[in-house]
């Protein structure tokens, strides 16, 4: 009787010995290449199955956005939040802004103020003719990288900011009147966004003339700086009253052609011992120049030196001693030797206005 599995001897060199092996040959063969199929397939339909499985777990989102939002990048850049969006779009016409792309909504924000405001901002970008596309909060997270978007998103252009030139500062000290002696706002080398955007609110709130900024060794007017400023960037691009410092015309020698030649008192902030109490502070007739610098290394010497007064927020320990008149050389002295640079423009915003 034949056997089904025909046989050979097989010759296998190995080092100086030279071996024989019996082989079950090719029935042998047949049969394990037929089971190692049979598990490929199975494996493969697993694999077909699960894929299938996760793309119609996935089906409605990604069919619901024609982005991949993963790796989603924007034409210009993404500012989001309900405030600075709504602003940018108000603001459209005016603004320093050339494009605006496309404007995200979250589909299903439908409580309260939150689907008022959407409604708003959906109506003006309708109005601007600029496209809507619906997503859904997944979408939006990863668009914003998990920022809080409060469920809007506009896709546009980066806002430009001219340079400051000699005759907008010629134009701006002849402003001079009885009423009002016009302020600007310098910032020397801010370098944290959000810092930055809390200034720029609260110079919009005080509604200072001008904020001039030096573009070298500063960060820029991004989404962030937009975000936290609450659409204030919007509002003062619109009036005109954002500025740059660069080129020649660097921060101390801005600050210097403004006072020698226009007239303007330079106002500084600083921490030294033998500077004046910001109480003393006044706004007189002339225009004034309020000057702040890093939120850590406060301003450059090549500034202070600038700088006709420097001032000073007291601590309220020392306030306190000061009105009482009393003696405080065994006081308990604050660890916290200063504040934000936020808080600190607020205050000496405030001083010199009120004034």
């Amino acid at each position: 009787m034949n056997s089904p599995f025909k046989s050979y001897f097989k010759i296998i060199r190995r080092g100086q010995q030279i071996q024989l092996h019996h082989v079950k040959h090719f029935s042998v063969y047949r049969y394990n290449k037929d089971i190692h199929h049979q598990k490929n397939n199975k494996n493969k339909n697993y694999r077909k199955n699960k894929s299938v499985s996760r793309y119609n777990k996935n089906h409605y989102r990604n069919n619901f956005s024609n982005e991949n939002s993963s790796s989603y990048q924007p034409y210009g850049e993404l500012l989001y939040t309900t405030n600075a969006v709504l602003s940018a779009l108000k603001h459209a016409k005016q603004t320093r802004r050339k494009k605006f792309y496309k404007l995200y909504l979250q589909s299903n924000i439908l409580y309260g103020d939150k689907r008022s405001d959407i409604n708003y901002i959906e109506d003006i970008a309708r109005d601007l003719e600029i496209p809507i596309e619906y997503e859904t909060k997944h979408v939006m997270n990863n668009m914003t990288s998990n920022e809080k978007h409060q469920g809007a998103a506009l896709d546009c252009s980066e806002l430009s900011i001219p340079d400051i030139t000699l005759n907008e500062l010629e134009s701006l000290a002849s402003k001079t009147s009885n009423d009002k002696a016009p302020v600007i706002l310098h910032l020397d080398e801010f370098n944290d966004p959000r810092n930055f955007g809390n200034v720029l609110r609260t110079a919009a709130y005080f509604d200072i003339d001008m904020i001039t900024f030096s573009k070298k060794n500063s960060c820029p007017v991004s989404p962030t700086v937009a975000v936290v400023s609450s659409g204030a960037v919007e509002e003062l691009s619109a009036s005109d009253k954002l500025r740059t410092i660069s080129g020649k015309l660097n921060t101390p020698n801005f600050l210097e052609i403004a006072a020698s030649t226009y007239n303007f008192n330079v106002y500084g902030t600083s921490l030294s011992r033998d500077v004046v109490d910001i109480s003393e502070m006044k706004l007189n007739k002339n225009p004034t120049i309020l000057v702040f610098g890093n939120e850590g290394k406060g301003l450059r010497k090549q500034v202070l030196d600038v700088c006709d007064h420097l001032y000073k927020i007291p601590t309220g320990g020392n306030m306190r001693n000061n009105n009482n008149n009393t003696d405080n050389t065994n006081k308990k002295i604050s660890s916290v030797d200063s504040l934000n640079v936020g808080v600190s423009v607020g205050i000496s915003l405030w001083q010199l206005l009120s004034t």
